[in-house]
């Protein structure tokens, strides 16, 4: 005997998302988690300066696209795509869910690809997703009904479109007849935050851009002109008979970026902390003229 085929359409329906404008979010972060982990695993170290992150929010078209230059639909990861729960990213804190709670939010989900594959053969292609079909979970479409030519030889293109009725209104950046008050600068503030560690580990490419209504945030950018780094210290801590070495990085906070930043402790290449909001505490000791930095 052995396990039954796993109810996708049920465990996708369970599923809960964060509420407000995280829940809405939630797609995309996972479209970027997807993207950096390819980029890493296509340039290791080098990705700063190699890879390509671009990030679209349309608000009059309604979708949301994400592009990378990793490794695309090779073969590894076409395997990895097609298997639901996979262990492919354990070690990186993956389950293997992500990609299918954009249908919590959006209708239609399409996929442009790049790659190379073992034989050095260059392959592109483009898809509708449709994991809760009993046949076909990936559809070949002609670009013009998906997401268009994939812009890079390599990587791929997530495009989520048609939103479902309770998050239209998310799309809605001004005018009187919008039901929530974000902004396209709390959208940046958003994905800077929810990926805080990733900077800190400078695991994002100096070209990660992020487009809303036509306008482009470059959130490397963004992020590393708010910080400034405040220096370096040892402390040796007594456990138990022995004495253990610490050492500890400081950013300064820019004033400018100062309510937007939150506190996390990282240790041993772990966070080992939940993000604390530290607002009132910076306004405090600004206005006593003293500096702050983040301890890490």
């Amino acid at each position: 005997m052995k396990h039954r085929a796993i109810d996708l359409s049920s465990e996708v329906r369970r599923a809960q998302l964060p509420d407000g404008l995280s829940g809405f979010l939630f797609p995309m972060y996972e479209a970027i988690w997807n993207a950096m982990h390819s980029i890493e695993d296509r340039f290791e170290s080098d990705l700063e300066e190699h890879g390509r992150l671009e990030v679209t929010f349309d608000a009059q078209m309604r979708e949301v696209s994400v592009v990378d230059n990793g490794n695309g639909f090779d073969k590894t990861n076409l395997a990895a795509f097609l298997t639901p729960l996979t262990g492919n990213k354990y070690e990186r804190g993956g389950k293997g869910f992500g990609r299918f709670m954009a249908f919590k939010v959006f209708s239609r989900v399409f996929y442009s690809t790049g790659q190379e594959q073992a034989s050095g053969v260059m392959t592109k292609g483009c898809y509708r997703y449709d994991p809760f079909s009993d046949e076909d979970n990936l559809i070949t479409v002609s670009e013009a009904d998906g997401a268009g030519e994939h812009r890079y030889d390599t990587g791929v293109t997530v495009l989520m479109r048609s939103p479902k009725a309770d998050f239209e209104d998310y799309f809605l950046l001004e005018g009187k007849e919008r039901q929530y008050n974000h902004t396209a600068e709390d959208i940046v503030s958003a994905v800077l935050n929810h990926f805080l560690i990733e900077f800190i580990q400078r695991k994002i490419p100096k070209h990660f851009v992020l487009t809303i209504e036509g306008v482009k945030f470059n959130l490397y950018q963004y992020f590393h002109d708010s910080l400034s780094v405040g220096g370096k210290c040892t402390e040796e801590i007594l456990i138990g008979s022995e004495t253990i070495e610490f050492s500890f990085d400081y950013f300064h906070v820019g004033e400018e970026h100062a309510k937007k930043h939150r506190l996390y402790f990282y240790a041993n290449n772990r966070a080992a902390s939940e993000l604390e909001n530290i607002s009132s505490g910076l306004t405090r000791l600004m206005h006593e003229g003293r500096e702050f930095g983040w301890r890490m």
